[in-house]
C-alpha cells in the first residue's frame, strides 16, 4: 500500500497514456489496414474512367479538381469542386465528400496526382471515388492485337 501511495502520480499518468492509446486505435480516422484489398481496382483498372464513362456512374456524380485553374479549363455537366490536392484529408474536405452520396470523379493535368489521391480516399474508407483519363487510352484501342507472325501468316 505504501507502494501505491509513493507512485500514484506515475500509475496515474500511465493509465491515462493507456486510455489515450486505446482511445486513438478504437478511432476511425486513420487508414486501413488491408492494402491488398483496398488496392485491387487500381491494379485491374476498374478506378480509371474516360470521359464517356462519367455518364454511365450511377447515382449522383461530383467532379473534383485538384489543381484550380482546371475548373475553367474543362467543363463537364456534374457538379464540379476545387480541392488543393494536399488538403484532401482535411477534416472540412473528408466531411464534404463524406456527405456526398454518389461518385466522385477526380481530376489533375498529372494523373499521378489523381492516383495518389484516390489511394488515400480508398485507404481512408471512401467507396465510389474514380480517377478521370481524358485521354482514355484511345491509342491502346486503336491498336489490332496480332499473334506472332512467324507462327502464322499476317492476314
Amino acid at each position: 500500500m505504501e507502494l501505491i501511495k509513493k507512485y500514484r502520480f506515475i500509475i496515474a499518468g500511465i493509465l491515462v497514456l493507456v486510455a489515450l492509446i486505446i482511445l486513438r486505435n478504437s478511432g476511425t480516422g486513420h487508414f486501413r489496414y488491408d492494402a491488398k484489398k483496398w488496392a485491387e481496382p487500381s491494379f485491374s483498372g476498374a478506378n480509371i474512367i474516360d470521359r464517356h464513362g462519367i455518364d454511365s456512374l450511377p447515382g449522383e456524380k461530383l467532379m473534383v479538381f485538384l489543381t484550380p485553374d482546371l475548373v475553367s479549363a474543362l467543363t463537364f455537366e456534374v457538379p464540379a469542386l476545387s480541392i488543393p490536392y494536399d488538403s484532401i484529408l482535411t477534416k472540412k474536405y473528408r466531411h464534404l465528400l463524406a456527405r456526398h452520396s454518389g461518385s466522385v470523379v477526380l481530376y489533375s493535368s498529372d494523373i499521378s496526382v489523381s492516383a495518389r489521391v484516390w489511394m488515400a480516399l480508398s485507404q481512408s474508407g471512401f467507396r465510389d471515388i474514380f480517377v478521370l483519363d481524358p485521354d482514355g487510352n484511345e491509342e491502346l484501342a486503336n491498336k489490332k492485337f496480332r499473334t506472332d507472325t512467324l507462327a502464322s501468316p499476317e492476314l
